[in-house]
């Protein structure tokens, strides 16, 4: 039949203390933020009256509080189309423009006023990307395609489906093939800009 040892005192304190000091228990203890929130929930259990009820103070200081939150959350993380507006703009087509829709209709329609309608296709169809892109109409990163604007514009207006095709192929002869533009194509890339900016909700 075995002993079974009985520690001292002394000895039992020393190996309590051991036990306790592992990580297993430190990591069990409160932190700080859930000694915060826990102080606060038994504040405001001590607002209520005894037969439980929640006083017209305990609701207030609860609004406070959301409203708080949703005020901070904001402040923080702000409204997502304020976030969009201040993105830099993406590149067009593996170019490094970061010219705003407007800036880019300006210079197509002064590359066209002197005749160079190669640019003028070129920049008017950046145009009608980085504008849908402000509108949060169609999302444009480095490596979308002309024909991808095309495709996704087409979900805004469905009935530009073929013009938005023809289009992007204009702006690829111009841009990669290097078959340039003529004055019939700036017509139908201005003239498309201009039906997709009357899209409901257009600001650019």
């Amino acid at each position: 039949m075995s002993t079974v040892l009985q520690p001292s005192a002394d000895e039992a304190r020393r190996l309590l203390r051991e036990e306790l000091s592992q990580r297993v228990y430190r990591e069990a203890e409160p932190n700080w933020f859930d000694r915060v929130v826990s102080g606060f929930l038994e504040w405001l259990a001590s607002l209520a009256v005894g037969d439980g009820a929640a006083p017209a103070a305990l609701l207030t200081i609860l609004l406070v509080v959301v409203a708080g939150a949703v005020i901070a959350a904001l402040v923080i993380f702000g409204l997502p189309r304020l976030r969009r507006r201040r993105t830099p703009p993406a590149p067009l087509f593996g170019d490094d423009d970061d010219r705003t829709a407007a800036e880019l209709r300006a210079a197509a329609s002064a590359a066209a006023a002197r005749g160079d309608f190669t640019a003028a296709v070129l920049d008017g169809f950046r145009a009608l990307a980085r504008g849908l892109d402000e509108r949060g109409l169609l999302l444009v990163s480095p490596g979308t395609t002309a024909h991808a604007v095309a495709a996704g514009a087409a979900l805004v207006r469905p009935e530009a489906t073929d013009d938005l095709e023809h289009a992007a192929g204009d702006f690829d002869r111009a841009r990669y093939l290097g078959l340039g533009a003529d004055e019939a194509a700036w017509s139908r890339v201005s003239r498309l800009d201009e039906r997709m900016r009357a899209t409901a909700g257009s600001t650019a």
